[in-house]
């Protein structure tokens, strides 16, 4: 199916994120686990989505942020609106 109304970039990373934490299959990924099923699941978000393929040497356009996540940094939809959770 092709979608006529183009996600963003970050709306579809947004949404693979959102999927992957639907499903009721345990999703693992990290530097020790193979990237195989991972790769699967990116392509078929892609496809189901109706997104262009990666296009060549896309990878030297990345930027990979350093660091754990921590609270405060938040980003994503409505993060400026979140209330932080109470601390321990």
């Amino acid at each position: 199916m092709e979608n006529t109304d183009k996600l963003t970039a970050a709306e579809a990373v947004f949404g693979f994120a959102g999927w992957l934490t639907a499903r009721p299959e345990k999703t693992v990924m990290s530097s020790a686990d193979d990237a195989a099923y991972i790769a699967r699941l990116c392509g078929q978000f892609t496809k189901e989505n109706g997104l262009a393929e990666p296009r060549d040497r896309w990878e030297n356009n990345l930027i990979h942020p350093s660091g754990e996540c921590s609270h405060g940094n938040e980003v994503g939809p409505n993060a400026s609106n979140q209330t932080p959770p109470p601390r321990a």
